[in-house]
């Protein structure tokens, strides 16, 4: 949904020890930077590179906000999509070894009373391996044209329009895209369900956990949950005039 790309891994910078690149490589970077920015016709993007020695250098290019007119920097925060699943599959695994949950057993028990699950595709034999690995063969809510007509009236909502039981909605009483374990298809919807069995075993925020056992130990401290709209030096990004949610674009 955005073209304002980053290739920041904010992950790697934590972990390396930082040394300043010598100045032809900053400058080639930039260029470079600028040359893909232009060419693919991005607002703005950052990228970043680690040398074995632990070097590690930065560019920025273009704006983050074209009505603000406000620069891109490598300080700039992007959203980063589905990579926010690599915590929750991360959270699923630190609470099995724990014991607090198991992944090949049945979903049922954690949120088999919820009331819409004997519509969920497939319901009498997922697991929770199967979320994780995209092979419970539950559509995904994102590419479904009932989310995009819903999303393109209540996107303006204030607060959150969109709760995981009412993202789940979207995909009950759907045809199976195939039986479970036995197969691939990638579903956004399979990990809006893990992060409701990961509430419904420690009744806490998914979030919150994910803040505690993930952002703050490894320090990555420009990484926070999306579940606000104020996000501190967020690039809002942009779509393209056709996109599928019916969303207008500015700039």
């Amino acid at each position: 949904m955005r073209t304002a790309i980053s290739i920041l891994c904010a992950a790697m910078l934590a972990a390396c020890a930082i040394h300043q690149p010598p100045a032809d490589h900053t400058s080639r970077f930039q260029a470079e930077t600028d040359r893909v920015r232009a060419e693919f016709e991005f607002p703005g993007m950052t990228a970043a590179y680690v040398l074995e020695d632990g070097t590690i250098g930065t560019a920025a290019s273009g704006l983050a906000d074209i009505e603000a007119n406000v620069p891109m920097t490598d300080n700039t925060r992007m959203l980063s999509a589905s990579i926010g699943k690599s915590f929750v599959g991360a959270l699923c695994i630190a609470l099995a070894i724990e014991g607090r949950l198991a992944l090949d057993e049945s979903v049922s028990q954690w949120i088999g009373t919820f009331d819409w699950f004997r519509r969920l595709p497939n319901h009498e034999s997922i697991t929770l391996r199967h979320l994780l690995t995209h092979s419970a063969g539950i559509p995904d809510h994102v590419h479904m044209n009932t989310f995009a007509e819903a999303f393109s009236k209540a996107w303006q909502e204030t607060g959150n329009p969109f709760p995981p039981e009412r993202l789940v909605e979207f995909i009950l009483d759907e045809p199976t895209l195939l039986p479970a374990g036995h197969g691939w298809a990638y579903s956004d919807t399979v990990y809006i369900l893990a992060g409701l069995i990961i509430e419904a075993v420690t009744e806490r925020p998914c979030f919150d956990q994910i803040q505690e056992r993930f952002l703050v130990r490894l320090g990555l401290l420009d990484t926070s949950s999306a579940d606000h709209r104020d996000l501190d030096r967020l690039a809002p990004g942009y779509m393209l005039p056709d996109n599928l949610f019916s969303i207008p674009c500015m700039g």
